[in-house]
């Protein structure tokens, strides 16, 4: 597989994580709000989309500084945006979690 295969590919997966992602969100909606468990899973499930899309960010970055364009450029800057969404996403689910367990403790 060549190295502009590979980064292609690697691209797409990362693409598929985030729909996957912003799906899963947007149909669970109050449900995962309101359960501890569902929260967890969750969490758990956006830090292996964070480290999948990190490995990414990082291949395309090393072929961004072998090869620079303008459209691989864009790509990073999408990746980080996309990294920046899910670590927030999981912020707002972990003070969530902290909220929840607050009042069950209360």
């Amino acid at each position: 597989m060549t190295r502009r295969t590979a980064a292609v590919a690697a691209f797409l997966l990362a693409a598929v994580c985030i729909i996957a992602v912003s799906g899963c969100a947007g149909s669970k909606g109050t449900e995962v709000l309101n359960s501890p468990e569902l929260i967890r899973k969750e969490i758990v499930e956006i830090d292996s989309d964070i480290m999948n899309l990190e490995e990414m960010y990082k291949a395309k970055l090393t072929e961004l500084q072998m090869e620079e364009s303008a459209d691989s450029r864009r790509e990073v800057n999408r990746m980080w945006i996309d990294l920046e969404h899910l670590r927030s996403r999981k912020t707002a689910l972990e003070e969530r979690l902290a909220e929840l367990e607050e009042l069950s403790r209360g």
